[in-house]
């Protein structure tokens, strides 16, 4: 009888920590999803504020620096060595949040929202109004700090 219940009491400590564990992890996982999806939003707010400052090194650390870049009517391509120049006169964006996500690992997340954008025509200078949609995939990187790996958008209208 007395092992019987020797027995019983280590399994019920057995059962005891493994649930703290669980509970535990649980913590740290919201913990790192929480912060991963603070960081995505200060990024985008960084990203958005740098345009503003005309700040072109600041907004490309909105990207992952192998990051693919999937654009309407362009191919894809990778990395941000082409997008070293300077924000075109007139340019501005401004970015709405719509969700953020964060892996259970605070590793990777995503975030999707809707913009406004007012750029200049490429041939005649006149300032464009765009709204759309955009989409990123988010890595934490080495440094700790996030970096889109994919990003994108669409158009929803144009006016003169």
């Amino acid at each position: 009888m007395r092992m019987h219940s020797l027995r019983l009491r280590w399994t019920l400590c057995a059962g005891v920590i493994v649930i703290c564990a669980g509970c535990q992890t649980s913590v740290v996982s919201s913990r790192l999803q929480a912060d991963g999806e603070k960081a995505i939003r200060d990024l985008v707010a960084a990203t958005e504020a740098a345009v503003v400052n005309r700040d072109m090194k600041q907004y490309l650390r909105y990207f992952d620096p192998r990051g693919a870049h999937v654009l309407p009517n362009r191919a894809i391509d990778y990395g941000i060595a082409d997008r070293k120049g300077g924000f075109p006169p007139g340019y501005a964006v401004t970015m709405r949040i719509e969700r953020v996500e964060v892996s259970r690992s605070g590793e990777m997340g995503y975030a999707f929202g809707d913009y406004r954008q007012t750029r200049p025509d490429p041939q005649s200078g006149t300032l464009n109004h765009y709204t759309g949609k955009w989409m990123s995939v988010f890595r934490k990187q080495p440094d700790g700090s996030w970096g889109a790996i994919a990003d994108t958008y669409n158009v929803d209208t144009a006016t003169p």
